[in-house]
């Protein structure tokens, strides 16, 4: 697997790149946009690490040639970002909160990769969840959103403040495929997934 890690702050990226690089990772590094976008034009990756900070080219156009590309995206955001509107500037396969643990950004690593290698698609009636491409109905979805999205199709209640980030964007993308809604809240229980004849 070959890495691009992009952010400002030369420590940081010097520490994951260190961290991360082993017999089957590769990891280059870049400190501001200008270089990222260089490197990616140059060279194939198979993900980019960005944070959301990063000067000289936005986040969002690297991203956006990344979403091109088919290049896997983790958004590294600033505590005061708030991640609705991050996810509704920056479409990246998912988004990781400065401070972290080297543990939960290599949760979050293998988590993209898994869902590319599945390849798999979850239908019914007007529900179409792409996994491989991140996306429901063709709108592109995070891998958190996915997430929490099967953990609603096997009718789970979702109620951990964690999982519950995702529930606003995910019913504004879900209005977006053309279809009812089909996510509600019942009190004492949490979110739960309605199918078209439950909903009133």
């Amino acid at each position: 697997m070959k890495i691009l890690f992009a952010a400002p702050d030369r420590d940081l990226v010097k520490c994951y790149q260190n961290l991360l690089s082993n017999d089957e990772v590769s990891v280059q590094t870049a400190y501001d946009g200008a270089q990222a976008l260089t490197k990616l034009s140059e060279e194939r990756f198979d993900l980019l690490i960005v944070s959301q900070d990063i000067p000289r080219i936005s986040a969002r156009e690297i991203v956006n040639f990344c979403n091109k590309n088919e290049i896997l995206v983790i958004v590294l955001m600033m505590e005061s970002v708030r991640l609705k509107t991050l996810m509704d500037e920056v479409l990246a396969n998912a988004y990781l909160q400065l401070p972290f643990t080297p543990e939960e950004l290599e949760s979050v690593i293998s988590g993209v990769e898994e869902k590319k290698a599945v390849g798999e698609n979850v239908s019914e009636d007007e529900f179409n969840l792409d996994i491989e491409n991140f996306s429901v109905n063709g709108v592109r979805l995070t891998s958190n959103e996915i997430d929490v999205l099967i953990k609603l199709h096997k009718g789970e209640f979702v109620i951990g403040e964690k999982d519950m980030l995702y529930i606003e964007s995910l019913k504004s993308k879900l209005s977006l495929t053309g279809g009812k809604e089909r996510i509600r809240y019942e009190k004492n229980n949490g979110y739960k997934w309605v199918t078209k004849n439950e909903q009133s």
